[in-house]
This record gives C-alpha cells, structure tokens and sequence, in this order.
C-alpha cells in the first residue's frame, strides 16, 4: 500500500511529513523513510491489538499549519 501511495503522490511525496490512516481498531505509530505514519481507529468498536500495543481507546486532536 505504501509503496503504490508513493507512486501515486508525485512531488507531493517530498512535502509529506505525516499520514493518517484509520479502519484498523488500533493505535500505531511509526516513522519510515522520514514520514510519520499513524494508525488510528480506537474510537469505540472492539480494539483488535494486544495490551501494550495499541489496544485503548483514543482519539487525534490534530492541528494544520503552514504554507499550504
């Protein structure tokens, strides 16, 4: 999936800091090749993780800033 969003988004790739997918009842986050990439879909349904790895419920309070 990652590599076919890469080939997808062009010179948007370069300006890419962070991506945040859901769907998945879990929390996760990691960085790879210099993007943070977040998993969140703890937002009430059954969690699927483990305890200790990203099995709580949660929610994101993101905030957009920037040229763009």
């Amino acid at each position: 999936m990652r590599e076919c969003l890469r080939a997808r988004a062009g010179r948007f790739v370069t300006e890419t800091t962070a991506v945040f997918v859901g769907h998945e009842h879990l929390y996760l986050r990691s960085t790879i090749d210099g993007v943070t990439e977040i998993i969140t879909g703890g937002g009430g349904a059954t969690l699927y993780a483990g305890e200790g790895k990203g099995r709580f419920y949660h929610f994101l309070l993101i905030t957009v800033s920037g040229d763009g």
